[in-house]
């Protein structure tokens, strides 16, 4: 065997076949036999450059976003941890001065976190400069450039009673608030507010109140509505309580059928009896209608009418007495 021979292996089946040759014969030296040949293949995996710059998708789904939560940009891929938080702008107009919010890169997406309320009903811009960049260090290709719309406000409105109107004895305060009002409070002149019924499905409220506990005179109802912000909107209105009958007082008095003169009524009951004859011994409140107690009569009803302010009386519809009259208040 020529020793200047290279030798060479090589393998079939479960055998190892040892070779020396040279150009012009073969000789096969050694077999050797083996038990099992492992085959151990190593993959490495090259990673595949990444050069493109992150998109932005969209911007949470929302056609109105509460004036208090977070505004979410979510991109096609995750970004890097180190975007500064100056690579976002928020602005009222385009015009205005930043509004102050953080930034938190969570995944692919832009966490912005105003650091006060933001107005309701109002759109608002967001603008980027060109540091956003994803963790292969590839920045965006284009200015954001993207805008939202807050929530509408809240509204309150007092449908009754209506400014200025005379209030008497038990009365209901109602009105109508929109908007993710939870819960609307009157109070009666600065007294501690009560709270209205529950807001129904057509947003109205509503508050029964009893006018003869306080004062008669002007006063001021205040109605406030609180939203699930715990932002307040308020109302104020002014009424007149008034509960002494509008009829007591001195009137002077004159009827179709000759009746004329003087008629008194106090508070516990006629006392002059000069426009509906017999002796008068008191009257009564029937609804919208008036009743004479005469003592040697029959009772007398009438519907008094008011107008100018209450400084006139109407007498119409009274019972044995169908004339009427019209009376001035002294």
């Amino acid at each position: 065997m020529n020793n200047n021979l290279l030798p060479s292996i090589y393998a079939v089946g479960m055998c190892i076949f040892i070779t020396a040759c040279d150009s012009e014969t073969v000789e096969v030296e050694k077999i050797v036999e083996v038990e099992k040949i492992v085959e151990v293949e190593k993959i490495v995996e090259v990673p595949l450059l990444d050069a493109v710059a992150p998109n932005l998708l969209f911007i949470d789904s929302k056609s109105e976003f509460k004036v208090d939560q977070q505004v979410i940009l979510y991109f096609n891929e995750p970004l890097s941890d180190n975007t500064p938080n100056t690579a976002i702008q928020l602005r009222a107009s385009k015009d205005d001065e930043p509004i102050a919010i953080n930034i938190e890169i969570l995944g692919s997406s832009i966490i912005i976190t105003p650091l006060n309320k933001l107005n309701y009903d109002t759109a608002y811009y967001i603008e980027s400069d060109l540091t956003i960049a994803d963790q292969a260090g590839n920045v965006i290709d284009e200015r954001l450039n993207v805008n939202f719309q807050t929530e509408p406000a809240p509204t309150l409105t007092v449908t009754s009673p209506t400014e200025g109107s005379l209030v008497v004895g038990s009365y209901k305060v109602s009105g109508i608030a929109q908007n993710n009002i939870t819960q609307v409070l009157v109070s009666v002149n600065g007294s501690n507010y009560i709270q209205a019924d529950n807001l129904n499905e057509f947003n109205e409220w509503s508050l029964t109140l009893d006018s003869t506990i306080y004062d008669d005179g002007i006063t001021t109802l205040s109605v406030k509505a609180v939203n699930i912000n715990q932002d307040v909107i308020e109302k104020n209105i002014e009424v007149t309580i008034s509960n002494i009958d509008p009829i007591v007082g001195q009137w002077n008095c004159t009827g179709e059928g000759g009746y004329s003169g003087t008629q008194w009524f106090s508070i516990t009951g006629a006392t002059n009896d000069t426009l509906f004859s017999c002796w008068v011994s008191g009257w009564v409140r029937d609804g919208d209608n008036v009743i004479i107690n005469r003592s040697n009569c029959s009772d007398l009803t009438f519907k008094p009418i008011f107008s100018n302010e209450n400084n006139t009386l109407t007498v119409v519809e009274a019972t044995y007495w169908t004339n009427g009259a019209v009376c001035n208040r002294l």
